[in-house]
């Protein structure tokens, strides 16, 4: 039961009257479930708005395999904006969900969704046959994949602004699944893109097809990535730039060393302006197995393997299966 409170005239010595809230609700519950919609609508096309200046591609898409949804956050650090997508329960405190993934960095996700559009576009073949039985005529299907390949280029070089206006018609939602990123495009806004009259005679449940990315949400640092994965395990993703400049260093200070141009790790050190103990352990990345520069160089090294990991990893192993295993890579 709700309680009505109502102060009497000497409001000064804080004397009031308690009555039992029997009384009518102000605004019945039908408008103001409406207005709380117009409300949330509002906000959505706020965060999407073309004129924003980052948006939230995925706002309003994005939801675990459970069906939980995401919604656009950010946090300010250092002056600098950091997007993210977070687990709407800790919003609305409704307490924790049955998924582990809470937050996902926009960036990442974004960045995986259009990667995932851009490469249907690209590939002719798969693209066709995704549209196999949607009617396309033989004299369209050069025009299809021009127009494909256009919109691919644009996709590829928009800035968030437009990539939001190519997206918006093409996605129906995002599924974070255990190991895979599900993309889920409608057929009927795609042939509207590559300029192909709309098929109407399919049911609303053929007009969605599913994009399936092998990918899984990982820990690296104190950062979360989306890592990519092939049907095989094996990682991709994009090499990290402070482990191939320590790679880089390390073979050249080598080098230098072997070629006589300097004679101690502290000449090394004075040049780069940098302490001896930094370039004492930068150099032993010189001596890595020929498989572990590869992988580091292609990014397909593991997730958990960083720069600041072998620097504080102590003395590497001798022996290449040893460094392999010290540094986190499956051993056979």
């Amino acid at each position: 039961m709700q309680i009505c409170t109502v102060f009497g005239s000497d409001f000064a010595a804080n004397t009031h009257t308690t009555y039992p809230g029997v009384h009518q609700a102000i605004i019945d519950p039908a408008t103001w479930q409406s207005v709380q919609d117009q409300l949330a609508g509002n906000a959505l096309q706020h965060r999407t708005r073309t004129n924003a200046k980052a948006p939230a591609l995925l706002a309003g898409l994005l939801v675990d395999a459970q069906g939980h949804k995401f919604t656009p956050s950010h946090s300010v650090k250092h002056k600098r904006r950091y997007r993210y997508y977070i687990d709407r329960a800790l919003i609305t405190g409704d307490g924790p969900t049955a998924t582990p993934i809470r937050r996902i960095p926009a960036p990442e996700i974004e960045g995986l969704v259009i990667d995932g559009i851009a490469d249907l576009l690209s590939t002719p073949p798969r693209l066709l046959g995704l549209l196999a039985d949607e009617k396309i005529r033989a004299a369209e299907i050069n025009l299809v994949i021009g127009a494909a390949r256009q919109l691919q280029k644009n996709l590829r070089q928009a800035e968030p602004t437009t990539a939001a206006r190519i997206l918006a018609p093409l996605l129906h939602k995002v599924v974070l699944a255990e190991a895979l990123v599900l993309i889920y495009v409608s057929k009927t806004q795609l042939r509207t893109a590559l300029a192909l009259r709309p098929d109407t005679s399919k049911a609303d449940a053929s007009d969605i097809c599913v994009l399936k990315i092998p990918a899984r949400v990982r820990t690296r640092g104190v950062q979360l990535k989306i890592v990519m994965e092939n049907p095989a395990g094996a990682v991709q993703r994009n090499p990290d730039p402070a482990l191939i400049k320590a790679l880089g260093r390390a073979f050249d200070w080598l080098q230098s060393v072997q070629a006589g141009q300097v004679s101690s790790v502290s000449e090394i050190a004075v040049a780069e302006n940098l302490t001896g103990s930094y370039v004492t352990r930068v150099l032993r990345l010189a001596f890595l197995a020929p498989n572990i520069v590869e992988a580091i160089i292609t990014g397909t090294q593991p997730v958990e393997l960083t720069l600041d990991r072998i620097l504080r990893g102590g003395t590497l192993p001798l022996t290449w299966p040893e460094q392999r295993r010290h540094l986190g890579f499956p051993t056979d």
